[in-house]
């Protein structure tokens, strides 16, 4: 069996992560690794009650560097989801998945929690980035984007 200095930082730091997750048992979201690949994740989200995404599940992905956790992982929504924070093709403007941002307190239990909660409140401030037409839409005419976002997680994100 090797010994904690054989294994890279990352791949321990993950694998306590990983037990943190299975003792939360959080009912906002699952997650782990994919096929004992500890660098590479996906995960569910499932949307918040009384939200436009009320019974979605949304597949996410999560690619940790070797950096990892002074570096932030690569997360992605895999399944479709209208929302200012997200882009087309599922990258996620997050403020706590930049560089600049990103800090080793930010535990993956954690990056669920913030992406279960960005659901319900977008970062769509000053200095933040998201899509603009998207969030002009929330800011201006919140029962459309709900409308639209209802029927983006009826259409893609349904169990």
């Amino acid at each position: 069996m090797p010994s904690s200095e054989d294994v890279p930082y990352w791949a321990r730091a993950i694998t306590k992560q990983k037990k943190e997750i299975e003792r939360v048992k959080s009912p906002l979201y699952k997650a782990g690794p994919v096929d004992g690949k500890m660098f590479y994740w996906e995960g569910e989200l499932f949307g918040p009650a009384g939200s436009p995404y009320e019974n979605g599940v949304f597949k996410i992905s999560m690619d940790f560097p070797p950096e990892y956790p002074f570096k932030p992982p690569k997360v992605f929504f895999r399944t479709k989801i209208f929302h200012p924070n997200v882009g087309d093709r599922g990258h996620i403007f997050l403020r706590m998945l930049t560089t600049d941002y990103f800090s080793p307190i930010h535990t993956i239990h954690k990056m669920f929690i913030n992406l279960h909660e960005m659901l319900t409140n977008p970062e769509i401030g000053e200095g933040d980035d998201f899509d603009e037409a998207k969030a002009k839409l929330y800011k201006e005419d919140k029962a459309g984007f709900d409308e639209k976002a209802r029927e983006c997680t009826l259409e893609h994100a349904t169990a």
